[in-house]
């Protein structure tokens, strides 16, 4: 019994080094999960960011040419309205697409959804 103590005395070290290596693997894969998701949110962020400005400049381009193309007013006033619709549309789909970087930002903070921590909104 007594030759055990001082053994066990010197394996416990050993114990403690193996548990932080463990949760240091724990923390990593967090880490890399958080990561991957924040990576993930900005790419839809790029990717509706984009279809934001084609569509808000497409519009634009409707709108003129169909204002220096048109013959009489009713088909501009038609021309104006479709292209304000779009122009609009192209502006809240570039609000909305801002959600993705706050999205983003919450992962790499972790307070995202990718390591389980509740969603702030």
């Amino acid at each position: 019994m007594k030759k055990l103590l001082p053994i066990l005395f010197l394996l416990f070290p050993f114990a403690l080094m193996a548990q932080t290596s463990d949760s240091t693997a724990i923390k990593l894969n967090r880490l890399e999960t958080r990561q991957m998701a924040a990576g993930e949110n900005l790419k839809k962020f790029h990717s509706a960011y984009s279809t934001s400005m084609a569509v808000t400049i497409a519009s634009g381009a409707f709108m003129v040419a169909g204002n220096v193309l048109a013959e009489d007013n009713e088909t501009r006033r038609s021309v104006t309205v479709l292209g304000s619709a779009g122009l609009l549309t192209g502006v809240i789909i570039s609000i909305a697409s801002h959600k993705y970087i706050k999205l983003a930002g919450m992962e790499l903070t972790g307070q995202g959804t990718g390591v389980g921590i509740k969603k702030r909104f």
